[in-house]
């Protein structure tokens, strides 16, 4: 709990490049009076496959203090795993081909930003 307020801005969804994972950058404001501390949680949507996966699954936080007016460009990189399901067949994690939901707040029930990731398939171990 903080004893200011946040205001989320400026989603931009990048995707994987060369050995990197894919990430969510914004920028979060303190639009309070006094210096707080937000964790800023990123989810990811469901996966793009027949099989059930979470509407909404954490995929990585960033924890940022604010004085009051301040603004900071903040980078999250994913969880890997939170874009990939557990193949019971091969025994692997399988990231499905598509796009995902990226979602951004301050609680998996106070989502402020939204976009999307186009996924390309693959498996790891």
């Amino acid at each position: 709990m903080s004893y200011t307020t946040f205001a989320y801005h400026n989603l931009k969804v990048i995707p994987a490049a060369s050995g990197k994972s894919p990430r969510a950058r914004f920028t979060l404001t303190n639009t309070g009076s006094r210096t707080g501390t937000k964790v800023a949680q990123v989810y990811v949507g469901r996966l793009p496959i027949s099989v059930p996966t979470p509407r909404k699954q954490l995929a990585r936080v960033a924890r940022v203090t604010l004085r009051p007016g301040q603004s900071r460009r903040v980078t999250v990189a994913l969880d890997p795993r939170s874009l990939a399901f557990w193949d019971t067949g091969s025994h692997r994690w399988v990231t499905p081909g598509g796009r995902v939901a990226v979602l951004v707040g301050s609680s998996s029930r106070d989502i402020r930003l939204r976009g999307s990731l186009r996924v390309h398939p693959s498996s790891m171990s």
